[in-house]
């Protein structure tokens, strides 16, 4: 089965990590949406839902904070990652702490980038689906005069196949 194809969006401070992670993800295969600043990052999470954002930690307008406090409160299930310029483990479980999905630093490694996203994506797709279902089983209030669509038509890509 052929994976699906991984949307991320890229919250840039403008550095050359940046750039560097903008070519590896889209050397492997993954769509790339670029931004700034916290304004245009959030503009874009708006209108593309990405399952992935990689985030710098401070935007030219904001930090990482705004983003992540602004994924939590969508919707739809989107995980941040922070980029960080060296590895530190105090900022690691910082950014755990306070909801982002991981926190990687420069430079990069393909496999450990690759892996990362992979399994970001993945899990958003896992929690929208999930969203979507209980959606679906929640019970509908008689006389609220709303019919429920056919029962899978909601979910994001379908994987029911008949077998």
């Amino acid at each position: 089965m052929a994976q699906k194809k991984i949307f991320a969006l890229l919250a840039s401070d403008g550095s050359a990590c940046f750039d560097d992670l903008r070519a590896r993800l889209k050397g492997q295969g993954i769509e790339v949406w670029m931004a700034e600043s916290c304004r245009s990052a959030v503009r874009l999470l708006e209108q593309t839902h990405p399952e992935v954002v990689f985030t710098a930690a401070s935007l030219a307008d904001g930090t990482w904070v705004q983003i992540v406090d602004r994924v939590q409160e969508m919707a739809v299930p989107i995980n941040v990652i922070v980029v960080g310029t060296h590895a530190d483990t105090g900022f690691y479980l910082s950014a755990i702490e306070q909801g982002a999905h991981d926190f990687i630093p420069a430079p990069f490694e393909m496999d450990h980038i690759s892996q990362v996203a992979r399994t970001a994506a993945e899990s958003a797709r896992r929690r929208r689906r999930a969203e979507a279902l209980k959606a679906i089983a929640s019970p509908v209030p008689s006389g609220s005069g709303y019919e429920r669509p056919f029962p899978f038509s909601n979910l994001e890509h379908a994987e029911w196949r008949h077998q």
